[in-house]
């Protein structure tokens, strides 16, 4: 599954370029993963269980979508920081359908096809501000998201 990373994520509309460590580099650092948010770089481990490395690969996703949502400045409540990152961990897997089927298959654990050609990619285009009607409006997801992120949340 290694070999199978995607070379980048866009995170926001950011690419994030995904970074192969030697085992050296991991032994050195003494972890499975790394997300450097100013670089926008997401480091990973060789030798991951095909599950450990898809879930350290979207533990990263979720450090870099924290950081993004300035998430480790405020005072949420746990269930307004799972929604805010439910909410970029479905928009990062629909702008990324390369790491959607990345994630597919490692939790499948089954070994990919190999595909006949590579597909490129269209350029990066703006997305609305983080929050904004148009910004739910911009996930298409199949689940009703209300226009504002606080009417998402459950009422206890």
């Amino acid at each position: 599954m290694y070999n199978m990373l995607p070379e980048s994520i866009e995170i926001f509309g950011h690419p994030f370029t995904v970074v192969k460590w030697t085992k050296k580099q991991a032994k050195k650092a003494k972890l499975m993963g790394e997300c450097q948010n100013i670089k926008q770089e997401i480091r990973l481990a060789p030798d991951l269980t095909d599950i450990a490395l898809c879930n350290t690969l979207l533990h990263e996703v979720n450090h870099a979508l924290f950081w993004f949502m300035t998430l480790e400045e405020c005072d949420m409540i746990e269930e307004t920081i799972i929604n805010n990152l439910t909410n970029g961990l479905v928009a990062t897997l629909r702008q990324n359908p390369e790491l959607l089927q990345f994630v597919f298959i490692a939790l499948q654990n089954k070994k990919p096809e190999p595909e006949p050609e590579q597909v490129s990619h269209a350029p990066v285009t703006p997305r609305p501000r983080i929050g904004t009607p148009e910004w739910f409006d911009s996930l298409e997801s199949p689940i009703p998201l209300a226009a504002k992120p606080e009417d998402n949340e459950r009422q206890i």
